[in-house]
């Protein structure tokens, strides 16, 4: 582990730090990106350019790095992020930024363009639209990143802790709300004690939903794509599994024999899948007339073992 030397006299965050919001131009996320090896190559994965919000030029070398190691949450383009200076492994001072700011309290994305070229249409009724004046209806959000207008944000409920991806998918650390003070209520708090945990991990939303992304859901068992529900206490209305067969599709299951099962061979195995011929009573007791179970008991004669002269007063017991 390399060692760096901090100067005490210079503290790692000055007294009049400020934050400041700047505006995403482009991000370094692979090899392929144009300024890879100019940033220190993989030490560069995750660099943004950004522009003062009151400038339209995307060219810039003004750069941030992710201020959170242990969270890949990397903006898109024309989304807006806080930025500030501390010192780096370098002792220099460089510019690191914070996850994206929530411009439209949404999960999918928060892109908002230089304004002199937007306009905002902010009626819910119909949906939140962004049109610019040159004819282009698409705003660049990446390279390949395609904006989808049905994702929509989970409900939360007291306490809930709620990660969200971009694209339909999130984890729920959340509980039985079993309440008359719930206005929504959910699909897993029909019975059970208030505050029974329950952890929901959703993989995709479900493809009956609208489009109007700014309405919140919840997770749906019979409608989402794929999920997993880590439950305590709790029942799922309306669920209906897939199959009732206590096989699992595809499973190749060997059933534990019981020995009169062994015995008789009536039984298929894996293999062949064919069943052993019988055998009768009268094969069995040929069978068990070949093995003498009669209980023996141990013989001590002559042994160089020196404690065998009290070996049957030991199985005996004392006389």
């Amino acid at each position: 582990m390399a060692i760096v030397r901090v100067d005490n006299q210079l503290p790692i965050l000055s007294p009049d730090t400020k934050l400041e919001a700047v505006r995403v131009t482009d991000i370094i996320l692979d090899q392929s990106h144009n300024r890879f090896e100019d940033y220190g190559q993989h030490d560069s994965i995750g660099t943004i350019f950004y522009t003062t919000l009151n400038q339209s030029n995307p060219s810039t070398d003004s750069t941030a790095k992710p201020l959170f190691s242990f969270v890949k949450n990397y903006p898109l383009i024309n989304e807006m992020v806080l930025i500030m200076s501390s010192k780096d492994k370098n002792n220099q001072i460089t510019t690191y930024y914070l996850p994206t700011t929530n411009i439209w309290g949404h999960p999918h994305h928060n892109a908002l363009p230089y304004i002199e070229n937007t306009q905002i249409n902010n009626d819910y009724e119909q949906s939140i639209t962004r049109q610019v004046e040159s004819g282009l209806i698409d705003i660049k959000l990446g390279e390949y990143f395609q904006e989808k207008i049905n994702i929509k944000p989970l409900l939360p409920y007291e306490g809930d802790i709620i990660i969200e991806g971009r694209f339909g998918n999130s984890i729920r650390f959340g509980s039985t709300n079993k309440s008359n003070k719930v206005s929504t209520p959910n699909k897993w708090s029909n019975i059970g004690e208030l505050g029974d945990p329950i952890t929901i991990i959703r993989n995709g939303q479900s493809n009956q939903l609208d489009d109007k992304s700014w309405i919140h859901t919840q997770e749906d068992i019979m409608g989402d794509a794929s999920s997993i529900y880590m439950t305590s206490n709790q029942q799922l209305s309306n669920f209906n599994p897939a199959s009732l067969n206590q096989k699992s599709f595809g499973a190749n299951l060997v059933k534990v024999l019981t020995i009169e099962e062994k015995l008789s061979g009536d039984y298929v195995t894996p293999q062949n899948s064919t069943i052993q011929p019988e055998q009768n009573d009268e094969n069995l007791l040929q069978v068990n007339e070949s093995f003498d179970i009669t209980p023996t008991t141990p013989s001590f004669g002559e042994t160089d073992d020196p404690f065998a002269d009290n070996a049957e007063e030991l199985l005996d017991g004392p006389q």
